[in-house]
């Protein structure tokens, strides 16, 4: 009986340990404080990760106007109100609301500001654009506007833990690479292939494409596409990365 026992007490302690891994685990793969910086120089925020839930289930899943005081505050007015009942401030970039499409978060649908919404919306993500880049850090701050109460404030640093998404295009047959804020960075490498082809293509080193294969596209039949992807580039920090694919209708 007492060998059971502590068999017993064994597996219990396991399961826990267990539990304890799991949840450090997850935890650090929830770091709501890196920045997924878009390669059009924005990022988006779940507002329902600033404010609390009942906040955002109160304020946010019927709103039917938005207003611009200026370009770092916009007005949310909800339904069965006749006046704003959100102010949400950016401390550095324009502040944008939008709602999901239903695919993944680069995805978002802005929402039309300035006129009475004939059905109301969720508003979902807090998404800021026009980054001043020489500003270290990003304030934003959700109020409920008539008390001038503040229901939720974070702040992100636009430091190394910054993800940046690159953005590529072809100019003078070299493929060239930017992030959100229009500095360009080295392109080491890519891939060059049409739609109908089914297995071939041509792997480049460096970022220039050969004169047989500029006239090609320069001269390629109506209705046939060449996609340039892979691109491998040197991207902030010294470190190897992707950018965007380019696709030539």
């Amino acid at each position: 009986m007492k060998m059971r026992f502590n068999i017993i007490a064994l597996i219990c302690a396991m399961y826990l340990l267990l539990g304890i891994t799991t949840q450090a685990q997850t935890s650090n793969v929830e770091d709501d404080n890196v920045l997924e910086l878009y390669s059009d120089g924005s990022f988006a925020k779940d507002i329902s990760s600033i404010i609390s839930v009942a906040d955002y289930k109160k304020y946010f899943t019927n709103i039917i106007h938005i207003t611009r005081v200026d370009s770092n505050t916009i007005l949310l007015q909800s339904r069965n109100f006749t006046y704003p009942t959100i102010r949400i401030e950016i401390s550095n970039g324009n502040p944008k609301v939008c709602k999901h499409s239903g695919k993944n978060i680069l995805d978002y649908l802005t929402i039309q500001e300035g006129t009475i919404l004939r059905q109301p919306v969720q508003v979902q993500y807090c998404v800021v654009r026009n980054i001043n880049q020489d500003n270290n850090d990003i304030t934003i701050s959700i109020y409920q506007h008539k008390q001038n109460k503040l229901l939720g404030q974070k702040t992100y640093t636009l430091n190394s833990i910054t993800h940046y998404h690159y953005k590529a295009r072809l100019v003078n047959n070299q493929v060239l690479a930017y992030d959100g804020f229009g500095k360009e960075f080295k392109v080491t490498s890519f891939v060059l292939k049409t739609f109908d082809s089914m297995h071939g293509y041509t792997t480049y080193t460096g970022n220039t494409l050969s004169p047989q294969d500029a006239n090609k596209i320069a001269t390629k039949v109506k209705g046939k596409t060449y996609y340039i992807s892979n691109i491998k580039i040197i991207g902030h920090d010294d470190k190897v990365c992707s950018a965007e694919p380019i696709e030539i209708r």
